[in-house]
């Protein structure tokens, strides 16, 4: 297995075929996008309406150069992503976000 900090979500470890099928993934839509991860991406924290009052989550919202938020200020950061197709994912994002505070993370 990889020593790739993907490798383990969690504590769970991901299977090696698993794993592999993932990097090809990766490697095969940083080709087609023309992307090779040297590429900087400037965020700002902003207070998250719901998750924010309950788990105590951020938002993650772009920002200019210079502009970008610190993480060292934010206790053990976890990103959780979700897209807008239907009440069903927004439920996952938040339980995700649930289980992440408990666990002593910071949702963003």
């Amino acid at each position: 297995m990889a020593t790739d900090r993907a490798a383990v979500i969690f504590g769970n470890e991901i299977d090696a075929r698993t794993y592999a099928k993932a990097c090809k993934a990766k490697a095969k839509n940083a080709r087609k996008l023309k992307r090779d991860g040297s590429e900087v991406c400037h965020l700002r924290f902003a207070e998250l309406p719901v998750i924010g009052e309950r788990f105590g989550g951020k938002w993650l919202r772009p920002a200019g150069p210079g502009a970008a938020g610190n993480f060292a200020t934010i206790d053990n950061p976890v990103v959780i992503g979700n897209i807008r197709m239907g009440f069903g994912h927004y439920r996952i994002a938040m339980a995700m976000s649930s289980a992440a505070a408990a666990m002593g993370y910071t949702p963003l």
